[in-house]
């Protein structure tokens, strides 16, 4: 996770399931995440995965309303079959995604953004998911000129706390002595 809303909304997911596989989605209040509310969305499970809740500056994004906008028309042909099984895994699970995305215009400006998706438990059987989609950098036209389609990239999931999925720094083991402090190789040139 690069982008401080992405890491936001996963703490805040993390805290709410507590000891839990997952939240239930009556778990889930506005007020903890108001800062981030309009970059996030609510989907539910099924066919297409479509939006329940969309916030404003994720609609902005594709410059309309995207309640009842199934989440995989957003997508690329190749990427949706992707998506698809990403997010039925997720249910599965019960593990979040984060994924990188490249996004284009119509006319062919593109736009890294980042993609996070977690599951929530609800009691009509299909579930119901949480995420959001942020640019990773605001260009001058956005908001202006609508997003049109976006590509899956690099994607990974994502367990009880990102701390778990981050490999610890160790010191290799050798079997010389470390030194520490400074270390002054020669070198330069020599003419």
């Amino acid at each position: 996770m690069k982008h401080a809303v992405t890491k936001e909304l996963f703490a805040y997911w993390d805290r709410r399931r507590g000891m839990r596989d997952l939240p239930e989605r009556g778990d889930i209040e506005p007020g903890p995440i108001r800062r981030i509310l309009g970059d996030t969305f609510i989907a539910s499970g099924g066919t297409g995965f479509p939006f329940r809740l969309a916030g404003t500056r994720m609609c902005a994004l594709f410059c309309r309303e995207l309640r009842a906008t199934p989440l995989l028309d957003l997508w690329d042909r190749a990427s949706r079959a992707a998506l698809r099984q990403i997010l039925a895994n997720g249910f599965e699970d019960q593990s979040g995604t984060v994924a990188s995305v490249q996004a284009e215009t119509a006319d062919g400006r593109e736009l890294m953004l980042e993609l996070l998706v977690l599951p929530l438990r609800h009691n009509d059987g299909a579930g119901r998911m949480i995420g959001t989609l942020v640019p990773m950098k605001i260009p001058f036209w956005l908001e202006v000129i609508p997003l049109e389609r976006l590509t899956l990239g690099a994607y990974r999931h994502i367990g009880r706390s990102t701390d778990d999925a981050m490999p610890s720094l160790v010191a290799p083991l050798t079997g010389a002595p470390q030194r520490e402090g400074f270390v002054v190789l020669e070198g330069g040139r020599r003419d």
